[in-house]
């Protein structure tokens, strides 16, 4: 995410929120741009990370621990 550089924002669904694939499961935004994370599965929101919304570099700063964003759980495949 070091395109975005400096996070201003990031916007999350609650836990336990339903997405189907291609569907919206994040907005963030930076001083450059604003981006959408789309879910690649049709999934449900099993958990986020609150730290985010006070602290949105945490995404930049520790990408390969801390940073993450969701965690979703995949929904039966038919």
């Amino acid at each position: 995410m070091g395109w975005l550089l400096t996070l201003l924002c990031v916007e999350l669904f609650e836990k336990g929120h339903y997405v189907a694939a291609g569907g919206e499961l994040s907005l963030i935004e930076s001083v450059q741009a604003a981006s959408n994370i789309y879910a690649s599965v049709s999934s449900q929101v099993i958990a986020i990370i609150t730290q985010l919304e006070e602290a949105p570099d945490i995404i930049n700063e520790f990408p390969m621990s801390k940073g993450w964003i969701v965690k979703i759980k995949l929904l039966e495949l038919k």
